[in-house]
């Protein structure tokens, strides 16, 4: 089902094997592969709803920070009662930052190819 929305919205299959996109086993895998890296969406509701101050994984609109403008890129957050507090801007190696940069190049060629 994944894959033909995917094509219904202009990605062409050779981008989804490249992005390995629309290939999840079950409707639940991708939620049970979160839990098992410690993901959860729990914890964003409950830092939000508890104004925990919480600092958690989440994709954000990042606007320079991590030297990325414009693009929604998953980063260290903390997250309170007024939602997104603050994004945590840890200091990469530079091993880590191309990698990084590498991946949110990924992401901003998918934006460009679905045109979102």
């Amino acid at each position: 089902m994944a894959r033909r929305y995917l094509q219904s919205r202009g990605l062409e299959s050779a981008a989804q094997k490249r992005h390995r996109l629309g290939y999840a086993p079950s409707h639940s895998a991708l939620k049970e592969h979160l839990a098992a890296k410690g993901i959860a969406v729990v914890d964003m509701v409950e830092a939000i709803l508890l104004d925990k101050h919480k600092i958690v994984p989440c994709s954000v609109y990042l606007q320079g920070e991590y030297g990325v403008r414009d693009l929604f890129v998953g980063v260290p957050c903390r997250l309170g009662a007024r939602g997104l507090e603050k994004i945590i801007e840890i200091k990469l190696t530079p091993d880590e930052d191309a990698a990084f940069k590498k991946s949110a190049g990924a992401v901003k060629e998918l934006v460009e190819v679905i045109k979102v």
